[in-house]
């Protein structure tokens, strides 16, 4: 379910980064803790979730404790657009960890925050992200990793209007991004005039080729939102997204099969049906003809 957010902005890892303490603290410090940052993909079209998985590796001989209530110990996310060292602030209401961690020796903790519901991440560009942690009176930090935010290309639009708020529009667009050497296509919702109480996460619809017939892109009065795509030659997938008043649900996409190659594949197979049933009886007369 897509619910809405208060303002607020899975596949190959790209990044694996190892902590480093600040200058001037000793080499046993690199040892005592491990950062790592994962980031899913090396670019997001503008709305999409951006997860960003993140471990702590306790390398030293004693029990390290985090992110305890009261206590400075806390694990950080720090995230800025790539030309300005600017820090942009997390939501205030959002929390990027919620609950205190304590790591016996050699074990290791694991979360994956979706950064988008975090920072506000609208403005397409660079962004670099840091993971840091302050463990026992020790800095420890990931150097940046960097994401971008892509507008996507449009291939097509439809727009909904609620009964009763002629002057309030819900805008659906269909967007296409090629990543890791496959184009995939996405649908965007945007509410005209803007709300600032509702956002709602851009959806990827998984892969998609260009050719006809074209996308389809239908909304049904009763705010049943149809998209139906070709994912290769001989592939389709139809999504289904409700759109309500105050959220937007997806119901999921199928997978459907291009009904002329499954007719031509249909015809061809009986047609070798047909071929070998003649030669068939073919033999068998010949082999009673030889009897005779």
């Amino acid at each position: 379910m897509i619910m809405p957010r208060t303002r607020f902005a899975a596949a190959a890892l790209v990044m694996l980064i190892a902590a480093r303490p600040l200058a001037g603290f000793a080499q046993e410090s690199i040892e005592a803790v491990t950062l790592t940052l994962q980031i899913a993909a090396k670019t997001y079209v503008a709305g999409e979730a951006v997860p960003v998985k993140i471990k702590v590796l306790n390398n030293s001989g004693r029990r390290i404790s985090f992110n305890e209530t009261g206590r400075p110990e806390v694990l950080t996310l720090e995230v800025t657009h790539r030309n300005s060292s600017t820090e942009i602030a997390p939501f205030a209401e959002m929390k990027i960890f919620d609950r205190g961690v304590t790591l016996n020796p050699g074990e290791m903790f694991t979360h994956t925050v979706s950064i988008d519901k975090v920072f506000d991440l609208s403005k397409n560009g660079d962004y670099l992200i840091t993971f840091s942690l302050l463990s026992q009176g020790r800095h420890y930090e990931t150097k940046p990793a960097a994401f971008s935010v892509v507008p996507g290309k449009t291939v097509k639009k439809a727009t909904q209007i609620f009964a009763g708020k002629a002057d309030v529009q819900r805008v659906f667009t269909l967007v296409k991004w090629s990543r890791d050497s496959v184009q995939w296509l996405f649908l965007r919702i945007e509410e005209v005039p803007e709300n600032p109480s509702l956002h709602f996460e851009t959806i990827n619809l998984g892969s998609f080729i260009e050719l006809a017939p074209e996308p389809r892109l239908d909304v049904a009065p009763n705010g049943e939102v149809t998209v139906l795509h070709r994912a290769s030659h001989d592939i389709f997938f139809k999504s289904v997204v409700w759109s309500l008043p105050k959220e937007v649900i997806y119901r999921g996409t199928t997978q459907m099969l291009d009904p002329v190659t499954a007719m031509s594949d249909r015809l061809k197979t009986v047609q070798d049906d047909v071929v070998t049933v003649m030669k068939e009886s073919d033999k068998d007369r010949a082999e009673q003809k030889r009897k005779r």
